[in-house]
């Protein structure tokens, strides 16, 4: 079955440093853009959340962190530009219901959020705070949003796409 994933920053932050979010040494991150490409999984994107993740990457090189490579923006560039055409997204998705009545944490994360909505997509995030707020809130079951860890996400990824 195929998936489509929506990757927040700190996914991508942890993918091009091989760590976790407590920086820890950790491919899991790395490995899950892998696979949602190898087993043919949709990356779901938007010109925000791009900028948001070359942000984070251009802050990593800035500060000289190392960097695996290929990137994590070299894989999601090699997923939009094959003939499989597995990014469905671009633009930027609407606003969702009652957005400006979230708190100040959700609007932060509203372009993943909104994006995940879109597509009905698994959420991935390190941040357990996020998880835990989209499924308290109700936003999850709405918009059906299936929050999950990195962890989770891998297990999901290593499924074949059919």
């Amino acid at each position: 079955m195929k998936h489509t994933f929506v990757l927040d920053e700190n996914i991508a932050v942890c993918a091009n440093t091989g760590q976790d979010d407590r920086g820890n040494p950790d491919r899991t991150c790395y490995t899950l853009i892998n696979l949602i490409s190898n087993n043919e999984h949709f990356l779901a994107w938007s010109f925000d959340i791009y900028d948001r993740w070359l942000d984070k990457e251009n802050w990593l090189r800035r500060t000289k962190a190392a960097i695996v490579e290929p990137s994590f923006l070299q894989l999601v560039g090699q997923l939009m530009y094959s003939d499989q055409g597995k990014l469905p997204g671009g633009g930027n998705p609407p606003a969702l219901v009652d957005e400006d009545q979230w708190s100040s944490k959700l609007q932060d994360d509203a372009p993943f959020i909104r994006l995940a909505a879109l597509f009905s997509s698994f959420l991935a995030t390190t941040d357990e705070p996020l998880r835990t707020d989209l499924r308290v809130t109700g936003i999850a079951e709405s918009y059906a949003i299936s929050p999950v860890s990195p962890q989770e996400a891998l297990r999901l990824a290593s499924e074949i796409g059919y």
